[in-house]
């Protein structure tokens, strides 16, 4: 036996794993909580700056992805790089530092100013605000089951990943139920501070013990009895594209619920929470994932989920809130299932994580920056189908077991072939049956705007429309004589009907309306009267 093997065996006997080992448990399931719970906690304290955008919390998940690349990425050079040793000194010091930028409460001098980028803004904000401390929540899991690989190479290390992933479902399904409507936001953020505090010496603690246990060395103290397989170019592929589309598929599912609902937390927590569960039962209990059956799922909540599609203006809240998250949920546990069927050796561990958080931030970069650039309306929801059948073809093809490895039994490629002709042509005569009577369409940060133009066989009473989401913003009439009918929302039976018309001073009346719309407010003014208009969306108001 080597010198190296034996001090590695002097490690593992040392540590034992038993009541020593319940550290890194508890610091890594803490770290998880933390982590999650702080998105959508600074996301709802920014969300009225913005004008209660959906993309509010797309851009903070661009943000949250985007960091726990980096924490991992962190944590993969410190553990191929220095010794145990400096691995807990250089992370217990930056740890300590990260609490100079608590607690989490964004001032108010970062308040979105007119002409001002949003993206941009949110971006700048959270990582000035809490940058360096959730950047080290993000490295904390894969470092910590990285040194719990090398001090106990017989047990799994990717059940701490569940546990990890247990932690952040806590923290999300705990924040809309139990501390958004019992803790103040000034609170909730000394609450969090406390809690990085706690973290920081369960940290310590979990360093030490290690670095007391004799592991002084990198990751080379490992021990390599047997020669095993690295992973192939394509594995590491799909280690991105898979959670690539996982990505998109959670942000595209949240865009479209929260534009045709109404963005607040609990629609936040809800996909993602899905998202999280179908990583602890990949992970946890991967025997749960069958391909089989799932890809018996996903075509059946994809057909109903075209079905839905084919009449948007009709959706009801109930299979908005079912229909849409379930079709995510199958979506998340083929990608994630297909992940974990091809993780790899302990080793390589850090480099997994690294490949699978690079997946994440490439799909929010898609979703976030990408497609306003390219799509003039929400076209991300069908992008993520499309590309999971894509990715689950790359796997039939290039694994050995698979009965249509390398292109064998054309027919069933040909199967393949034909569900993706026929998902492309429904989403076509989808997407232009809804252009159909559309005259405008725009998207930005704040959503996409649509203007309609209808006709009632009367010219006179053809009128212009315009949406934001399933959200009817206000009609007008194209006829000279009738544009300046108040309409919808409105009218003369509307609350600012009665209140104009009941109001004491019929002259020289000074009104503010918050969002601007078709503009039917206008409608009601007389010479003499003053109106201002606070619209946050430029969109609306090019449009208008």
């Amino acid at each position: 036996m080597s010198k190296k093997e034996k001090e590695f065996r002097t490690v593992e006997r040392k540590m034992a794993m038993g009541k020593k080992g319940v550290i890194y448990a508890i610091t890594i399931f803490l770290g998880a909580f933390l982590l999650f719970l702080v998105q959508p906690m600074v996301s709802k304290y920014i969300l009225p700056w913005y004008g209660g955008s959906p993309t509010v919390w797309t851009t903070c998940m661009l943000f949250f992805q985007t960091l726990l690349l980096f924490g991992y990425a962190y944590a993969h050079f410190l553990t191929k790089n220095f010794s145990v040793r400096s691995q807990v000194i250089i992370h217990s010091t930056l740890l300590i530092i990260s609490l100079i930028q608590l607690p989490p409460i964004p001032s108010d001098s970062w308040k979105p100013q007119a002409g001002s980028d949003p993206v941009l803004g949110i971006l700048t904000l959270l990582l000035v605000t809490i940058g360096l401390p959730y950047g080290l929540l993000s490295a904390t899991s894969p470092l910590l089951q990285r040194w719990f690989s090398v001090a106990s190479p017989k047990a799994s290390p990717y059940r701490l990943y569940a546990l990890s992933n247990a932690g952040s479902l806590l923290a999300l399904l705990g924040f809309p139920f139990i501390v958004e409507p019992n803790l103040s936001r000034l609170t909730q953020g000394y609450l969090w501070s406390w809690g990085i505090g706690l973290f920081a010496l369960c940290c310590g603690i979990t360093g030490v013990t290690f670095w007391r246990a004799g592991a002084s060395s990198t990751d080379s103290v490992e021990p390599q009895s047997k020669k095993v397989e690295s992973p192939t170019r394509i594995q590491k592929v799909l280690w991105v594209a898979f959670p690539a589309v996982a990505s998109i598929f959670l942000l595209a599912t949240t865009n479209k619920i929260n534009q045709d609902v109404i963005p607040f937390p609990f629609l936040w927590v809800m996909p993602l929470a899905l998202y999280l569960l179908s990583f602890i039962i990949c992970f946890e209990k991967p025997r749960w994932y069958s391909r089989k059956i799932f890809l018996l799922l996903f075509v059946i909540a994809l057909a109903g989920t075209i079905w839905l599609l084919k009449d948007e203006s009709e959706l009801a809240l109930f299979p908005v809130l079912t229909v849409f998250p379930a079709l995510m949920f199958i979506v998340s546990m083929i990608c994630h299932g297909e992940t974990a069927h091809i993780k790899p050796v302990p080793k390589e561990l850090t480099s997994y994580y690294l490949h699978i958080a690079l997946g994440g931030v490439l799909g929010s970069i898609f979703v976030v920056i990408i497609s306003p650039l390219i799509f003039n309306e929400y076209l991300e929801y069908q992008t993520g189908i499309l590309l999971t059948i894509i990715f689950l073809a790359v796997v039939f093809y290039t694994e050995k077991r698979n009965p249509l490895y390398r292109g064998k039994k054309k027919w069933a490629w040909g199967i393949l072939l034909l569900v993706v002709i026929t998902t492309c042509w429904a989403f076509y005569l989808l997407w232009s049956e809804s252009l159909k009577n559309t005259i405008a369409l725009q998207r930005n940060f704040y959503g996409t705007i649509q203007i309609e133009r209808f006709g009632t066989g009367d010219a006179k009473y053809n009128l212009k429309a315009m949406s934001h989401g399933l959200t009817l913003h206000g009609t007008q009439f194209e006829d000279e004589e009738l544009r300046k009918l108040p309409t919808t929302y409105y009218t003369k039976q509307s609350g600012l009907g009665y209140s104009i018309e009941y109001f004491p001073q019929k002259n020289d009346l000074r009104i503010g309306a918050i969002g601007l719309g078709v503009g039917t407010v206008a409608a009601w003014i007389d010479s003499g009267d003053y109106l201002r208009v606070y619209e946050i969306n430029p969109d609306v108001i090019s449009l208008a």
